[in-house]
Parts: structure tokens; sequence; C-alpha cells
């Protein structure tokens, strides 16, 4: 009997015939399944639509909740204008959006959503509820899905004005999506991403954050450029604040704002890159690439091994750009692609390098500072690298090196370091370097303008105020109160100054993070300082034991 050359194949090479299969329309839940899968990824995916939504409803204050990662329980609650009880069920319908009604709305959009996939496509994979109540209701209405397939549950609920959106056990129902998800600890970091990049877009709106058990944080609402930058500091960093400028260009049809930083702000990673399209978060080539180009001829010897850091706002004319590109919505295609790289990169280059760092000049008192005794510190000889493992309550950095864990006294090992860089600059300079607030500081104290030794601009701009427009350079990353610290130098001896001031900057913030552990073992490496001199108060070297003990 004669086989066809299908069978000879798989005889010979060990293939497989494969049956003609018909053709069938899929059932309605396994197509919901699959399209969620397009739209929801994992659960910051569904932080970003939730908060989005939450956004486009006009909410002035939305507090989150985010348990194990955003898999057990993700839930955005708002002040926005709330869905109306016969809109509910519509509301998680596939296709079904109060954004756009005709496609001609597609060139003028004016929203951040607009494709009506989101509620339904999270509905399809996790147990969603939703209460509402617009403020022109006298009660709250919930509903609650379970799945593609399941019935939909409405009832009456007591809740204020606006919107609380609940998602729970996302992938219950698709295992094989639920496998691949990472971590508890990882998920939660994707979703602190995504709230990162939606506050540092929403000024105006006040947020509140709760991860697991931990403490509810709070971001108000910024209404001047202050507040602005207390908030970008503490999301970014104030090493990136005190290191950044802030750039504004316009055209007829686009205009870029925004922080950047400068030489001392580039970084070994992207991660304190935001770009922002009609406020939209984007992670678009184009955008990234002008960014660069601006960089590499601004810094072109750094640029080579270091990336950008900035906050990007470009305002551009809705029919210019098409938004409705990709499923996450965070690649756009622009009508004008050249012309849109052209004025980025020229509008960030020249601002980089026209920019002109205010210095004071300050004419010291005769101190004599070439007594200040430094610390005595095991000097750097052939040591292996450290890297950063863990942070205990801000107190304790836990490094490894040469495969032996060692804990570090953060604060004890920081007031080392500028205890250093203070006596070092004043032994050259006979004054501490100076930095330039980014954003001046009005304090309510009445400063004598003595201080200009020590680093610091300060102007009167009442008879109870005045203006703090530079501090000291060790200054920089700390979490200081300048008022605080103003009152106890004035209050101080001059032979006391300089201590009060490295203490200042030897407290850690609250926001120190492994980012900047990493910075700060750089420093000690530069200045030959070995960290295992500054021992804490527990054993210098830890076992396995003792490291769980702590952790």
């Amino acid at each position: 009997m004669k086989c066809n050359w299908r069978e000879r194949y798989c005889k010979e090479y060990g293939g497989i015939v494969v049956a003609h299969k018909q053709i069938r329309k899929l059932a309605p839940d396994l197509a919901n399944k699959i399209a969620a899968g397009e739209v929801i990824e994992r659960p910051a995916s569904v932080l970003k639509e939730l908060l989005e939504n939450s956004i486009d409803a006009g909410s002035t204050k939305i507090d989150i909740i985010i348990v194990a990662g955003g898999i057990e329980l993700l839930q955005v609650r708002d002040n926005g204008c709330g869905i109306a009880k016969d809109q509910l069920g519509l509301a998680i319908t596939q296709h079904a959006t109060s954004k756009i009604t005709a496609i001609a709305d597609l060139g003028n959009l004016s929203s951040l959503g607009f494709r009506g996939e989101a509620l339904a496509s999270i509905g399809s994979v996790a147990k969603l509820s939703i209460v509402s109540k617009p403020d022109v209701a006298d009660i709250a209405w919930s509903i609650a899905v379970a799945g593609a397939d399941s019935v939909m549950v409405q009832e009456p609920l007591a809740h204020g004005n606006g919107t609380t959106i609940a998602m729970r056990e996302l992938f219950f129902n698709v295992p094989v999506r639920r496998k691949f998800l990472r971590t508890i600890k990882t998920e939660t970091q994707y979703c602190e991403t995504v709230f990162k990049a939606i506050i540092l877009s929403n000024f105006s709106i006040a947020f509140s954050c709760k991860r697991d058990s931990g403490k509810m944080r709070t971001f108000p609402a910024c209404l001047d450029k202050v507040a602005m930058a207390k908030r970008i500091a503490t999301v970014c960093g104030k090493s990136f604040m005190a290191n950044a400028i802030y750039i504004e260009s316009a055209t007829e049809q686009m205009q870029i704002s925004g922080w950047f930083g400068l030489r001392a702000a580039l970084r070994a990673q992207n991660d304190l890159q935001y770009c922002y399209i009609n406020g939209r978060i984007i992670k678009d080539k184009l955008v990234n690439h002008a960014v660069r180009e601006a960089y590499k001829n601004a810094f072109p010897e750094e640029s080579i091994s270091k990336l950008p850091a900035c906050i990007l706002f470009l305002k551009i004319t809705a029919n210019l750009v098409d938004v409705n590109v990709h499923p996450t919505k965070h690649e756009v295609r622009f009508v004008d692609a050249r012309g849109v790289h052209a004025f980025i990169a020229n509008a960030i280059f020249s601002a980089l390098t026209n920019n002109n760092q205010v210095e004071t000049a300050v004419s010291a008192p005769e101190y004599n500072y070439s007594n200040i005794p430094l610390q005595e510190f095991i000097p750097v000889t052939e040591r292996s690298a450290i890297i950063p493992i863990y942070i205990i309550e801000t107190k304790i950095l836990l490094v490894a090196r040469d495969l032996q864990l060692i804990c570090v006294d953060l604060q004890a090992v920081r007031k080392l370091l500028y205890h250093t860089i203070a006596a070092e600059q004043l032994q050259q300079n006979n004054i501490l370097a100076t930095k330039p607030l980014l954003m001046p500081q009005q304090v309510i104290v009445v400063v004598q303008d003595t201080l200009g030794h020590l680093g610091f601009s300060i102007g009167s701009i009442s008879p109870t105020a005045s203006l703090v427009r530079a501090v000291p350079e060790i200054l920089q990353d700390s979490d200081c109160d300048y008022l605080e610290l103003l009152t106890d130098l004035q209050q101080a001896t001059a032979a006391q100054h300089v201590g009060i001031i490295i203490a200042a900057a030897a407290k850690v913030p609250d926001t120190f993070t492994l980012a900047a552990a990493s910075e700060l073992l750089q420093q000690l490496e530069r200045y030959n300082i070995d960290v295992a001199s500054v021992i804490p108060g527990v054993s210098n070297s830890l076992g396995a034991s003792a490291l769980l003990k702590i952790l």
C-alpha cells in the first residue's frame, strides 16, 4: 500500500500528522479570557487601568489597597463622578465606554481610556466588585462578577460619592496564566512602579496607598511647584531633585516641560525615566531616542556608560498623535515623527547646555578648621565588591562581600562619610561646598547672614520669614527640616556649626532605598572608607541563623 508524502515524512523524521480541523467560533467566555490576556498581564496592569478610570472620572482623591502584590486583592477608591445604577452592568460589558461615541473621536482623545475593555477583561479573569454612587444619587449600588460566565449580582450599599473597585484572586479561573505570575514581592514592585508613574503626572490629585499590613502612605495634592518638587523628591529621591533643572519650551503644536537631571544625576540604568504624552505614561522608542540624543550631545563622555534621569511631559495636538496602537496604550505614533524627535532633542539639549548653576559668593570668617579630627577608619586596600542586599528599618544595611554578610549602621557610616567630606572641603577652601535648591524654601524664622561659609544662601523676604536658596552640598540627600536646622545653628556656637550640619546630613530618610545604598557605597569607596569600620549594635558578621532572626 502506498503512503503519501506526509506519512513518509513522519516515518523518516518523526513528524506529526495533523488532521484537518474545522473552523469554529470561540465560545464567549473563552474569547473574553483570550482578549483579557492582551490587556491584563499582571496585577500592575489592573492597577494602571483602574487608576486611569479614576482620573478620567475627575477624581481629586484616590485611595489604593494592595494585598499580596495585588494578586489576592487590589482595590481603588475615588471621589469621582461615579456610575449610575442602570449603567453598572454595562460598565463591565466588552467594548462599552463613556469616553468616545464615534470613530472620529479617536482623532481627538482627551481621556486616558477609550476602548471599553478594562473592566470587562478584569471581570473575565478575576473576582470583580464595583460600588458606585454619583453625587445626584441618593444611594450607592454595587455589582459583582466572578469570571466571564458568571451571573452579575446587583444590590444597594452605603458608600460616599465616587466609586470603589475591588479585584480579588486574579487568574483564579485561568491557572495557566496564574502560574506565570512572579513572587509577591516582585508583583508588588511592578504595582509600585505603576503607582509612581501615575502620581508623578497627576499632581492635582491626592493619593494614598496601603500595601498589606504596612502603614498608609499619603501624597497630598500639589498646589504649587514647591509641593510638586516635594512629591518628586519623595518618589525619585532628593538626589535627583538636587541635580535637576526644570525645562519648558513650546511651539504652536507642541509643548515640552519637566525635570531633567544634570551630569551628576546620570545613572547606570533607566529606572528614573518617566515620559508622558498628553498626560499618558508611554514607553516610546522615538521619545526615548530623542532624550538620549540630547544627553549624548550635552554630556558626550558620561552618556557612553550612563543614562539620563528625567520626568518629561509632552503636550501635542491630539490629531497629530495616535494612541490606539497597542492594547496597553504604552506606544504611540506621530504624524510628524521626525519633527517631534527634533523638537524634544533640541529643547532638552539647549536647556542642559545653557544651564548656569547659581554659585553663591560668600566671605568666610577666619575660622581655623585645620584641627578638625577625622574619625579613625579602616583604609581600603584590596577588597572585593560590596553588594547591598537588604535594608532593615532604615537603620541597618545588610551587604555582601567575599561570601560574607556584613551589617552596616547606616547613620554612623553616613556621619563618617559626611565628616570626611566636610573636613576635606574646609581644609581646602575654608568653606563648605554649596548646592542651590531647585525650589527655594521659605522658613518662618529670621536668619542672620552669617552662615555663608557653611554653604547656605539665605535672604530675608519679610520681618518674620527667610528664603533658603542654597544649602551645604552634604545635605542634598538628607531628609532635613531646614527650619529646625537653622534654629539649632543660630542657638549654637560657631565651633558647633559643622557638627550640627553633619548630624543633620547623617539622618537616614524614610525613603532610603537599595539604589541609594548603592550610591552611598560608591561614595565610601571614593573616599577610601570601608563599611566594615562602622560596626552597628549587632554582630558585624552574620551567619544564616542570625540573619533569619533579623528578617
